[in-house]
């Protein structure tokens, strides 16, 4: 039973199995898009505890980078960014 059940998992997970690979590379891609969020939050560490910067200037450089993604992403879909 158990191995049966193994068979078919490996089958769904094979780049020529049931996915296909746009959807595996949209699945990376997702991942990689999803890993910024915590790319964000030790930033934020690393600036105040690493190189001892105010809890304002950091949260002043957070903001900044949070905007600066928002301009990327409104330029990259077209949709006019007031």
């Amino acid at each position: 039973m158990i191995k049966g059940m193994t068979r078919r998992l490996i089958h769904l997970l094979r780049l020529d199995g049931y996915f296909c690979v746009m959807a595996w590379v949209l699945a990376a891609l997702l991942f990689i898009n999803r890993l910024n969020s915590m790319v964000k939050l030790f930033m934020a560490l690393y600036l105040r505890q690493e190189l001892g910067l105010a809890v304002s200037y950091t949260s002043t450089l957070a903001g900044q980078y949070d905007a600066g993604a928002d301009v990327h992403a409104a330029d990259l879909s077209g949709y006019p960014f007031a």
